[in-house]
């Protein structure tokens, strides 16, 4: 057990970003496709889960005194170094063989997201703002991972609202995390942050978001490819989306994990399944 939760299963569902691109494009009907992207999903995930191990053998010692992140299975001492090591090791190399069936410019996506989390785990992250740009760039490389495989790198607004939510979600964390903890030690970057800059950043990257998706539902080309005037419509789930989330980071500074948040709301979670359900009528519901 210690070594599954060292994987961060749960962690996996930001991975399911790379669909989106193949969701867009109305492809989801493609049996080729879609073995394609599970393929593709499992490399990311391990790989993921390899550069996860690599963290927290670099963030060891600032772990141990985070409130939640002692817990975790190498800070906690649950397993050892070696174990670290071969898990981290066995997840890269699965990954690796994994690729062989997946197109080279997907390769070179999945090696360049890798290299930027390694630098990210040794340096990036103590920078703050960058640490942040990191994160929203290691969620594109998500989506242009998935339209590699795909054949086409996506559409360019489904890039920049990826990276402007991300950007967002960063600095949600980045928010909670300051407001948790009493002490600056847990998170170098940390010292470079404020309540105030952080409030000011996280109104204007919601508000920009927002409009980014408002301008992609009117944008003339994918109207006229999916032929639904009101495709518009799906904007208020994204409105009450990020609302919500913005109201309980800086109410109840309860989003520091995207995740588990993402999980247990059950306004965002209704939201999220009425914007699927939404966007799965108009793309694939009324025949297109």
């Amino acid at each position: 057990m210690p070594l599954l939760q060292q994987l961060r299963i749960k962690e996996w569902i930001k991975n399911g970003f790379i669909f989106l691109p193949m969701f867009f494009a109305g492809m989801m009907n493609n049996l080729h496709l879609i073995q394609l992207m599970c393929i593709g999903f499992a490399a990311f995930c391990l790989a993921a889960s390899s550069i996860y191990c690599i963290n927290d053998l670099v963030d060891v010692d600032f772990d141990k005194e985070h409130p939640t992140k002692k817990n975790r299975p190498y800070a906690s001492g649950k397993i050892s170094t070696s174990q670290l090591v071969a898990l981290s090791s066995s997840c890269m190399a699965v990954s690796a063989v994994l690729l062989f069936f997946l197109p080279n410019e997907a390769k070179l996506i999945l090696v360049a997201y890798i290299i930027m989390q390694l630098a990210y785990s040794f340096f990036l992250k103590h920078i703050a703002v960058v640490d942040c740009v990191t994160i929203a760039l290691g969620f594109v490389f998500r989506i242009l991972f998935g339209g590699m495989i795909l054949g086409s790198p996506g559409s360019s607004w489904i890039i920049l609202v990826t990276f402007l939510l991300s950007l967002y979600l960063a600095f949600a964390k980045r928010r909670c995390e300051l407001a948790m903890l009493s002490t600056n030690q847990t998170r170098r970057s940390l010292q470079h942050y404020s309540l105030i800059f952080l409030d000011t950043a996280l109104a204007v990257t919601c508000a920009v978001t927002i409009v980014a998706y408002i301008m992609y539902t009117h944008d003339a080309e994918v109207i006229s490819r999916i032929h639904f005037p009101y495709f518009y419509l799906s904007s208020g789930f994204v409105i009450v989306g990020m609302l919500r989330h913005l109201q309980q980071t800086i109410q109840k500074g309860q989003t520091e994990s995207p995740t588990d948040y993402l999980l247990k709301d059950p306004i965002i979670i209704i939201t999220i399944l009425f914007w699927v359900a939404f966007n799965f009528y108009v793309l694939y519901g009324r025949g297109v």
